[in-house]
């Protein structure tokens, strides 16, 4: 598990030969990441990736063809930069919310337009990840803990708020318009829908 608090902006050196059953990519390893273990999870870009091998400066995974399909990865580039966090160890602080790093989709991004230091984003979602947003409630985009500002059930579309700090720390400041980014829906959202689902399933 994650919270969507990210812990370093990382670099993407190494992009494999693509198969069927997907490629391995390579990234720049934080300096301050100095107990991994092979196995370990890490979140790429909101992305669950297991860590298959490691070296002083550089972390290396494997891309499956479901997250081919499910993510932005698929359009991965070399010296992209991208949202880098390891999972939450027990006991850690949940300063943003409970991420599983298994995305839902991509989004479109319709409009990224500065407020001063913030950054306003508007994201066109898809109907099936629509049906698990609420108000002021959790979204991760790109790993990254946001906060649901605006909510259009006509047109499908959220707006969140990007403060100075969040735009430091993560990648979304370079966000553009015409831009896709993975998109994890709230976990006890889902659950609960996914409940209440079968509640009715079972008692027409």
């Amino acid at each position: 598990m994650f919270t969507g608090l990210i812990q370093s902006v990382v670099e993407i050196r190494e992009v494999g030969e693509r198969s069927p059953d997907g490629f391995k990519i390579k990234i720049s390893k934080p300096n301050h990441w100095n107990d991994l273990k092979l196995g370990e999870s890490i979140a790429c870009d909101g992305v669950c990736l297991t860590l298959t091998d490691f070296a002083d400066d550089s972390l290396e995974f494997f891309v499956g063809a479901e997250t081919l399909n499910k993510t932005t990865f698929e359009n991965l580039k070399l010296s992209q930069k991208i949202n880098a966090e390891r999972s939450l160890a027990l006991g850690d602080r949940l300063g943003g919310h409970v991420v599983s790093g298994h995305i839902d989709g991509t989004a479109q991004v319709l409009e990224a337009s500065r407020d001063g230091q913030c950054l306003n984003l508007k994201l066109k979602l898809a109907p099936e990840q629509f049906r698990f947003v609420v108000p002021k409630g959790s979204l991760c985009v790109n790993g990254v803990s946001l906060t649901i500002n605006e909510l259009d059930r006509e047109t499908k579309t959220i707006g969140v708020y990007l403060i100075p700090e969040t735009m430091i720390r993560t990648n979304l400041s370079l966000l553009e318009t015409g831009d896709s980014v993975n998109i994890e829906t709230d976990q006890f959202v889902k659950i609960i829908a996914h409940q209440m689902g079968s509640y009715r399933e079972h008692n027409p």
